[in-house]
């Protein structure tokens, strides 16, 4: 469905892999993911293999939280997908401003 409606970034939460490596989805999509301690409620990214050959860095803070950067053309990109939980908020906010930095 990305494919077809040409999205080339998507975030995605509640991932359940342990592996840390950009796993290939089908022929034109990578996910980056942390590597979950716990296998549940944690965050990824899926970029398209162009994107993917652009990617100049990946933050994993706990599993809930994940930047990449990705330079597009003379720019570069940071990308952050989260999953706030509905309980024990206080913590996620807390270490939220050391992944915007």
């Amino acid at each position: 469905m990305m494919e077809r409606r040409g999205i080339n970034i998507k975030c995605v939460h509640e991932t359940k892999s342990k592996d840390t490596k950009a796993n290939k989805i089908g022929d034109v999509y990578r996910l980056f993911q942390p590597g979950i301690q716990n296998k549940r409620n944690g965050v990824g990214v899926i970029l398209d293999n162009e994107l993917k050959e652009n990617v100049i860095g990946v933050k994993r803070v706990p599993d809930r939280v994940m930047s990449l950067g990705v330079s597009i053309g003379k720019e570069v990109c940071k990308i952050l997908s989260a999953y706030a939980p509905q309980v024990g908020c206080a913590g996620f906010i807390r270490i939220l401003p050391n992944i915007l930095s």
